[in-house]
Order: C-alpha cells, then sequence, then structure tokens
C-alpha cells in the first residue's frame, strides 16, 4: 500500500522519467468517453484524511 505522501512522490517520479516519442504520443492521444455504467461503478467519495488531525 502506498502511503499518502508516496503517490505524489511516485507521480513526480513518473511524469519527470524521459519517455520515446512513441510513449507519449500514446499518453496524449484522444481517450473514448466511458459509458455511464462504467462512470457510475467508478465513483466513490474522497476519505477526509485530515478528520484525524
Amino acid at each position: 500500500m502506498t502511503s499518502s505522501r508516496g503517490l505524489p512522490v511516485a507521480r513526480a517520479l513518473y511524469e519527470n522519467t524521459r519517455k520515446t516519442e512513441k510513449v507519449e504520443r500514446h499518453e496524449s492521444a484522444p481517450r473514448p468517453e466511458l459509458p455511464e455504467a462504467v462512470v457510475e461503478a467508478l465513483e466513490f467519495d474522497e476519505p477526509d484524511l485530515d478528520a484525524g488531525s
């Protein structure tokens, strides 16, 4: 499990990694809209991480 601090670090490392032109093309390619059922299945409430403070 990634700590709440680790995810931004991992994301920053990934975003600042040198990528090939093919990878950059794939990352920036247009994406189709998801079906409504999929959007609903993926929805969730973000936990309030500051509630315990």
